[in-house]
């Protein structure tokens, strides 16, 4: 009974205290009969302190009707209905959030769905070569250098590299990293960690990054044949004047004036640099 007792407190332990969240308290178990060296109850009627926790209060109580191994049968049962209800709890949160992400960033499925298309068809094609039949190789590396960057778009962070990004211009977020960013949000605002004008902030700046990463895909949909350069230092190169340009925005007093001015070289000038 001793060894039986003893395993079934090193499983409770490692069930952890989830699983005491379904057993029964001090306020079921009716009055209490004794008490522990602590001044904490051990047991009344109908039930007996299994464990004790490190301040002496009973952390699991077992049925004096019921042997150890039907208590422990018992709790084993509760923890796995706590479990499920949880893991339900949490899957229909996740289906409400993301259909949410589907509703304000619909671009990032078509994302992985244009992945997936290039790389079927680089499949298709590199297929048909294996067999000797003759293939558009131009096609076959304009998809594969396309296919990669939608990989690395698909992650947290969008990797880029030689290319200097001028100063302030901050890292890109992938569809990870922008769902992940949103799901905190969510889960904050349904916890109360933020109201609602500060999960608004918060989500207008989780926007603008989603809108950064649809213009940077679209430029990446529009390529027609291989950049010169390497994969990372298209990105940063295209993202950081996607950036800079999406950041500048001229006051309309001073459009006003360069609209009003006559088209003279300086004017020229001017609206070549702010790129207007």
């Amino acid at each position: 009974m001793k060894k039986q007792l003893f395993i079934t407190t090193v499983l409770l332990s490692i069930l952890g205290t989830v699983s005491y969240a379904a057993m029964p308290t001090e306020k079921d178990i009716g009055p209490c009969t004794a008490k522990n060296s602590k001044g904490f109850c051990s047991q009344s009627k109908t039930h007996y302190c299994a464990q004790f926790g490190a301040n002496g209060r009973c952390m699991v109580w077992y049925s004096k009707s019921k042997s150890t191994y039907e208590n422990a049968v018992n709790q084993i049962n509760s923890f796995d209905e706590a479990i499920n209800k949880a893991i339900e709890k949490q899957n229909q949160a996740d289906k409400s959030i993301n259909e949410k992400i589907k509703q304000e960033f619909p671009i990032l499925d078509e994302v992985t769905n244009t992945r997936i298309k290039y790389e079927d068809e680089l499949f298709q094609l590199s297929k048909k070569r294996n067999l000797g039949v003759t293939v558009d190789e131009k096609r076959i590396q304009l998809l594969y250098y396309k296919y990669n960057i939608l990989k690395e778009m698909e992650g947290y962070n969008v990797y880029m590299s030689g290319y200097e990004i001028p100063e302030g211009v901050k890292n890109l977020r992938g569809i990870l990293g922008i769902k992940d960013d949103y799901k905190a949000i969510v889960n904050n605002l349904n916890n109360k960690t933020l109201n609602e004008n500060e999960f608004n902030e918060a989500k207008s700046k989780i926007i603008e990054e989603y809108n950064l990463f649809v213009s940077l895909y679209n430029k990446l949909i529009e390529l027609n044949t291989v950049p010169a350069t390497p994969l990372q230092s298209w990105l940063a190169k295209t993202y950081s004047d996607t950036y800079c340009k999406t950041e500048l925005v001229l006051p309309k007093f001073l459009k006003d004036k360069i609209d009003a001015t006559s088209d003279s070289k300086g004017v020229k000038a001017i609206r070549g640099f702010l790129g207007y």
